[in-house]
């Protein structure tokens, strides 16, 4: 409702304007000047969107109001005929506003036109882009028909370049039907998230029905992360197998031999949780910080001095992602085994 009485304001004013100066009230015609410059001045962006909002949705229903009201009263008083073509005015910008206001929502299924996906690639402002397996396309329809979205009045990511400014993501893809659609999300975080359809050279804009939901940004970030992941799994597969391999154990002391093929980056995280303690340990941290891997060599460690452990585990990052090589906890010792173990170790599958 704030947004359509902005929206109605600069109308009102300017069609109070014109009746004044049309009864000769030349000192009352300033006054909606004033506010008109006053609003303008305070709400200078907004004024400029409502402005492009007025044009696409309101400019022909406010012709065709003022025309008819015209019409209507051609024999009638000047102050008739000026009282209902201001109302005309008005109701030429509240009624497509509140028609579209009143719209229920929809899923981004249906304002994509209800046609399955059957082809799509995704692309995000962090770089990177995948195609979608069969699985992914699957998964990323049905997300589609479970999020609901409603009309942007604002337009408000018309123009939204896919720059480094703000977080973006979209889809190109191919529908059911061999159309070519371009689907864009935006999110935000104190505002409901945005989305934009292209199609068939048309840009219609859409945000969340409800703050706070995801309509496909965090899916799409999800995904893509996903496959960033997978990608430097499968580059190192073969040095990060062979450091996995070459961990040896004999009760609470363990070494590793770093191969050849990691990157300088190579951080390797020996993480536990003491049963004696209320925070984590680490082994080894000291060759993250100094950059100290070297190829070729084997370190050792000792985690005897902590008594049992609720887990301990040993993770290796390259290149920005991390992989959960070897879950320690099931390699120590019973007694230094928590009877309230907590499964914090995830397998990267090598």
């Amino acid at each position: 409702m704030t947004m359509l009485a902005l929206c109605l304001a600069p109308v009102l004013m300017i069609c109070l304007f014109f009746m004044a100066v049309r009864f000769n009230h030349l000192f009352l015609s300033l006054l909606p000047l004033v506010l008109l410059f006053v609003l303008v001045f305070h709400y200078a962006d907004l004024m400029e969107q409502l402005f492009f909002v007025f044009v696409r949705r309101c400019l022909v229903w406010t012709v065709l109001a003022l025309a008819a009201a015209w019409f209507l009263t051609r024999g009638s008083s000047p102050y008739v005929r000026n009282i209902l073509c201001a109302a005309a005015c008005i109701a030429g910008c509240a009624v497509p506003l509140v028609l579209a206001q009143r719209q229920e929502p929809q899923s981004v299924y249906t304002a994509a036109g209800g046609e399955s996906i059957v082809e799509a690639a995704m692309y995000s402002r962090d770089g990177g882009g995948f195609s979608l397996t069969e699985e992914q396309l699957e998964e990323f329809n049905a997300r589609m028909a479970e999020s609901m979205v409603k009309p942007d009045l604002m337009d408000s990511c018309q123009n939204t370049p896919f720059d480094g400014s703000h977080t973006w993501y979209y889809v190109n893809a191919v529908l059911a039907d061999g159309e070519e659609i371009r689907i864009a999300f935006f999110p935000k975080r104190e505002k409901p998230d945005q989305m934009r359809i292209e199609q068939d050279g048309q840009i219609t804009c859409y945000i969340a029905a409800e703050e706070g939901e995801d309509i496909g940004g965090d899916w799409i970030s999800g995904r893509i992360q996903q496959r960033i992941w997978q990608m430097v799994r499968d580059t190192y597969r073969e040095p990060l197998q062979a450091l996995k391999n070459s961990l040896t154990a004999s009760g609470a002391s363990f070494a590793f031999t770093i191969p050849e093929g990691l990157p300088g980056d190579l951080e390797i995280t020996i993480i536990g949780l003491p049963d004696e303690k209320n925070h984590v340990v680490y082994f080894l941290d000291e060759y993250n910080e100094s950059r100290g891997w070297t190829a070729g060599q084997q370190y050792s460690f000792d985690v005897s001095a902590y008594g049992s452990y609720r887990y301990l585990y040993l993770s290796a990052s390259v290149d920005g992602e991390t992989f959960g090589l070897v879950n320690l906890f099931d390699l120590l010792p019973e007694a230094m085994q928590s009877p309230e173990p907590q499964d914090r170790f995830s397998d990267a599958g090598l």
